[in-house]
């Protein structure tokens, strides 16, 4: 099997913002070999969501790979 993409999915919690609620986010389609501008990009998406008093509660990856035919 080939590593065809990920997608990534952060819980983030922060009770003045949100209550006692947890938004999920998700980063879908990275590819196998990404660039340094990408990555750069989620970085940045991912600090963009940091605010004051957030916290990252979970991250779950989930690996999408190809089936040999």
């Amino acid at each position: 099997m080939d590593w065809e993409k990920t997608s990534v999915k952060i819980t983030l919690q922060n009770k003045e913002k949100y209550g006692d609620k947890k938004i999920h986010v998700a980063f879908n389609d990275i590819g196998s070999n990404p660039e340094v501008t990408q990555i750069n990009l989620f970085i940045a998406g991912i600090t963009d969501l940091l605010e004051e008093g957030t916290t990252i509660t979970n991250v779950e990856v989930l690996k999408i790979e190809k089936l040999a035919k």
